[in-house]
């Protein structure tokens, strides 16, 4: 039992992107093409250095980012995406064995469609596509339940090792 204001350490992956401290040559490519260089990855390294209470730290939880395109491999789109994805997912559940007896858990969220800015200029018929391919709630994933999700898994600390979908139970299908 904890504390409803008890601080805790934790690392969420809200998102693909390049650690300029890591590489500043780094691409978006490259982060795809080799997700263990990838910049969550890097990040996790990081984490539990000052997480770890072997270490010092008070422990923690880290939420990675993968996605559900990760479980149907994309099909004919973004294979190559859907596999570093994949990748994510299979470093989690390590992860998590690694670090546990240093008071670490890891956790990642499998998010299907999400309306962010990356779909401002999409025309109206492309939302209304994508909407359409949800089964319920039929409708893009608002970065809101993402951050509820992520949340939820830092408070509860019976969480760990886990892969959770989050997509309105979305499969992709082949194009």
């Amino acid at each position: 039992e904890t504390d409803a204001h008890e601080r805790r350490s934790c690392l969420v992956d809200a998102g693909l992107g390049m650690n300029p401290l890591a590489d500043p040559e780094r691409t978006l490519a490259d982060a795809i093409d080799d997700p263990p260089r990838g910049s969550g990855v890097l990040a996790a390294r990081e984490a539990v250095k000052r997480m770890s209470t072997a270490r010092g730290g008070k422990g923690g939880a880290i939420v990675n980012l993968a996605s559900a395109a990760s479980k149907h491999g994309s099909p004919g789109e973004f294979v190559d995406y859907a596999a570093s994805k994949g990748a994510i997912d299979v470093f989690t559940h390590g992860l998590a064995k690694e670090v546990a007896t240093e008071g670490i858990r890891v956790n990642t969220i499998q998010p299907g469609i999400f309306n962010t800015p990356a779909f401002d200029r999409a025309p109206p018929e492309m939302i209304k596509a994508l909407d359409a391919m949800v089964p319920f709630p039929q409708r893009m994933g608002y970065p809101q339940e993402y951050a509820s999700m992520a949340l939820e898994i830092v408070r509860n600390g019976y969480v760990n090792g886990e892969t959770i979908r989050l997509d309105g139970a979305i499969r992709m299908q082949p194009r």
